[in-house]
């Protein structure tokens, strides 16, 4: 986490807004080519190409353009990592006994396809040789080179439990790489059409959040990094949607060390349950 976080600082945030501006002007171009011709169209697939291009892009450097290549491997590939139905028996059974998951993974089943893990981690693997072959690709500021700073080859070899570790080991890297291109994908796409969903939903909501990025256009000539300290609304309706359809009905945390939270004892290695959707709809 230490070696990952400085990806996310406003100042890596703000050098990677030229290309989210690029990815985000092709969007409504194509928005507005739907409009004038008249063509119904479907959000989360454009969600999703924009949202494909976006990390591609700022993450690992990879121009995409899956907006106007809607069948482009990766973002085909995203699609089937999370093409399953909840009420499928299989996915039943590992959400109400999650500890056979690894047992379904030594029969070859596993909650997520292999055929896309496998691609996508081959994805990563030509990246990260294409770094390694161009020096030029070392100035990059990008969530792969970061990874690729930290790296720390002692890590790549067996070492003890109790060693204290810096860095991160390559096996680390592709799999946070893996992670961050395939669970990036679809939660971003699906805030984004939900958004623009409850938005058509409410039409006074919608003109509100339209009058206050007109205002910040005419008082700054353009949105940009700045910008988005100014749209308090929009980050609400954004915000709202979230609460509504959370990315993560919820999520497991394992307990490191023996805590106590309210006189409730919590011995170290128990499986904490965070119920998201049940917490978001809960008045009190």
């Amino acid at each position: 986490r230490s070696a990952i976080t400085p990806t996310f600082s406003s100042g890596k945030l703000k050098q990677m807004t030229v290309h989210i501006e690029r990815c985000a002007d092709m969007l409504v171009s194509r928005l507005a080519e739907n409009e004038s011709t008249g063509t119904v169209f479907n959000v989360k697939e454009l969600a999703g190409g924009y949202t494909m291009d976006v990390i591609s892009g700022t993450a690992f450097g990879v121009d995409v353009d899956s907006l106007n290549n809607p069948d482009h491997p990766l973002v085909a590939n995203a699609k089937a990592a999370f093409n399953f139905s909840l009420f499928n028996p299989f996915v039943i059974i590992l959400f109400l006994f999650p500890g056979l998951a690894k047992i379904f993974g030594k029969l070859g089943r596993d909650l997520i396809p292999q055929k896309p893990m496998a691609f996508f981690s081959a994805a990563v693997d030509n990246v990260l040789d294409m770094r390694g072959r161009n020096e030029n690709d070392a100035k990059r500021v990008d969530f792969l080179q970061l990874m690729l700073k930290a790296h720390n080859e002692e890590l790549d070899k067996a070492v003890p439990n109790d060693m204290l570790k810096t860095g991160v080991s390559r096996k680390e890297i592709k799999g946070n790489a893996v992670l961050f291109w395939m669970a990036g994908y679809d939660t971003t796409a699906n805030t984004l059409s939900l958004t623009a969903f409850n938005l058509a939903l409410h039409q006074e909501a919608q003109e509100k959040v339209r009058q206050e990025i007109d205002a910040v256009i005419e008082k700054r000539g353009k949105l940009d990094y700045e910008a988005l300290s100014e749209l308090p609304f929009l980050d609400m309706c954004i915000n709202e949607t979230l609460r509504m359809f959370p990315a993560a009905q919820r999520f497991d945390r394992v307990c490191k060390e023996d805590t106590e939270v309210k006189g409730l004892h919590i011995p170290a290695g128990t499986i904490i349950n965070v119920p998201v959707y049940a917490i978001h709809y809960d008045a009190d």
